[in-house]
């Protein structure tokens, strides 16, 4: 057997990486299904708790892009590190990134405090309700940070290996949150203030469990965490800021497609607002997904086997390829007549279907695009992934919006969004292909065969990803 498919036989074959794989996604359900069952609560109370929620959704994607940007950043470097076999490191990374994320919530919180009133005004929130968001804001505001230091442990135990630990964690957190508010609404505090206290909890748990897991994994001296290590800013800037942006694009992109739809009446926002739901609940698994292939890419690429790095990445494109394909093809033939069958009423239900139709058999493409651009923002390719995005959305949203106006319905919309949701799918892992997989055979080329280390060792184990190679 020849080196190079020697190199290959032993990299992780596609059941090790689906096995890798499905705590991430699973974890990812998990929150999708926590957020459904928080409103359902608050619903529960009535509509004022569910609108100063709804009204807070803003703000709280903006702490979203932050613990998004700064758990991706630690798990990328902790990947390395498990990969290089420097783990004594890893508290000290956690630290670092920790303080820096602490940073930028208390210029965050600061600014959203400051600015509460602008933000009602702009988001049009009625007199009589002010006082009630501008003290949700706030209380909110406060109790976030925890939400962020218990998604950089579970990044850590991501970055080491451990998903199905920070499986555990992630469900943890969202038992207590839920528990602790469905007994606040049931007595003291039968209101939306219910959530802050019961966010601060599940958090609180998380941070907790994750140190517990960290030290019962192996060596983890709590006194680490205080110790600065250098250059960290440099790789959060590189990949989480990134990573941050993709956020608050998406968020971005909804509100702008809802824009796009007002226009043709009330039945139409709703369906198409149902319909998109389902949609980002097909598609967000796939974020998961690529953090897994990333994160396996990274422990390769620094332990010296790009061989097993290309792999990874070409059997990694397989296995979602099938899966979601075969999602597609069930979502194609049954989704429309689930939509239809939904309690809505008849123009609601028409214009769900319509995009059910017309959009639903390129879910699987969004997902493949997304896998493609998560893992290159997370091996070090973030500032290509954002550019591409950007573009794509933005002819995408211009050119929907006049097919819209020029047909006169959704439809020229939604066919433009089908059109986008293939060409992207082909484009972002046609440049993913060359950035990232390529990448592994100019490392080989360098190093001189697979397996053998670099010259890269990992006194500095590339924090701003300079060891993946130039294209």
């Amino acid at each position: 057997m020849s080196a190079e498919r020697e190199a290959l036989a032993k990299a992780p074959g596609v059941r090790a990486i689906a096995r890798f794989a499905a705590p991430l996604v699973a974890g990812s359900l998990v929150t999708q299904a926590a957020q459904f069952l928080v409103v359902t609560v608050l619903g529960s109370l009535g509509g004022s708790a569910l609108y100063l929620r709804a009204v807070y959704v803003p703000v709280a994607f903006l702490f979203l892009a932050v613990n998004t940007g700064v758990g991706i950043t630690l798990q990328v470097l902790t990947a390395r590190r498990t990969g290089a076999g420097h783990s004594g490191a890893i508290p000290a990374l956690l630290g670092s990134v920790a303080r820096i994320g602490l940073s930028v919530y208390l210029v965050l919180g600061v600014a959203v405090v400051l600015g509460a009133d602008s933000l009602a005004a702009l988001l049009a929130v009625p007199d009589a309700q002010r006082p009630a968001f501008t003290g949700f804001l706030m209380m909110m505001t406060l109790v976030s940070p925890l939400g962020m230091t218990g998604e950089l442990g579970a990044a850590v135990l991501r970055g080491v290996g451990a998903t199905g630990r920070s499986l555990l964690m992630t469900t943890a957190s969202a038992v207590v949150t839920l528990t602790c508010l469905t007994v606040l609404t049931r007595g003291p505090y039968e209101s939306v203030f219910a959530l802050p206290w019961s966010v601060a909890l599940g958090g609180a748990v998380e941070t907790v469990l994750a140190l517990v897991l960290l030290a019962r994994r192996g060596p983890f001296p709590l006194r680490d965490v205080a110790r600065r290590e250098p250059g960290t800013l440099r790789p959060v800037m590189a990949i989480g800021l990134p990573v941050a942006a993709s956020v608050a694009l998406l968020f971005v992109v909804e509100f702008a497609l809802l824009w796009v739809v007002a226009p043709f009446g009330q039945a139409a926002v709703a369906g198409f607002s149902l319909a998109y739901t389902v949609q980002a609940m097909f598609i967000v698994p796939a974020m998961s997904y690529a953090s897994s292939v990333a994160i396996l890419v990274n422990q390769l690429r620094a332990a010296g086997h790009p061989a097993h790095a290309r792999a990874v990445m070409r059997r990694g494109a397989a296995l979602i390829g099938v899966c979601y394909g075969i999602l597609t093809v069930a979502l194609a033939v049954a989704g429309p007549g689930a939509v239809d069958a939904l309690p809505l009423d008849g123009a609601t239900a028409e214009e769900a279907v319509r995009f059910m139709t017309l959009v639903g058999p390129t879910f699987g493409c969004t997902g493949l695009a997304l896998v493609a651009l998560g893992v290159m923002e997370q091996t070090g390719r973030g500032p290509v992934a954002i550019c591409m995005n950007t573009l794509h959305f933005g002819c995408v949203l211009g050119i929907g919006a006049w097919a819209a106006r020029y047909e006169g319905s959704t439809d020229g919309l939604y066919t433009v969004l089908a059109i986008g949701a293939g060409i992207g799918a082909l484009v972002s892992w046609a440049v993913a292909w060359r950035l990232v997989y390529r990448a592994e055979d100019d490392t080989a080329a360098a190093t001189g065969a697979p397996g053998k280390r670099g010259r890269h060792s990992e006194a500095d184990p590339a924090p701003d990803a300079v060891c993946e190679g130039k294209p």
